[in-house]
């Protein structure tokens, strides 16, 4: 891995560590709460940044879920940027 990726994936290793302390003790309540009545809750709210974070370090390390798309179908396909 380059040098520039390393950097990149500690970054995103230390965040990952950062945000699960900062939801230790997250009630169910908070996890519901919507700051406007037509905005996501923070669950999904978090959910979205943690997909995103694992697709992230996923493509610095150019596996996993990165690879693949799920198309409307639900039908797996190969990632267009995956060398075979």
């Amino acid at each position: 891995m380059l040098a520039d990726i390393q950097q990149l994936d500690a970054m995103d290793e230390s965040m990952w560590g950062l945000l699960q302390r900062n939801l230790t003790g997250l009630t169910e309540a908070e996890a519901d709460w919507r700051p406007h009545p037509t905005a996501n809750n923070v669950r999904w709210m978090l959910g979205h940044l943690l997909w995103f974070e694992e697709w992230a370090h996923d493509a610095l390390a150019r596996d996993g879920r990165y690879l693949c798309q799920i198309s409307s179908l639900g039908n797996a396909r190969i990632h267009p940027m995956r060398s075979v």
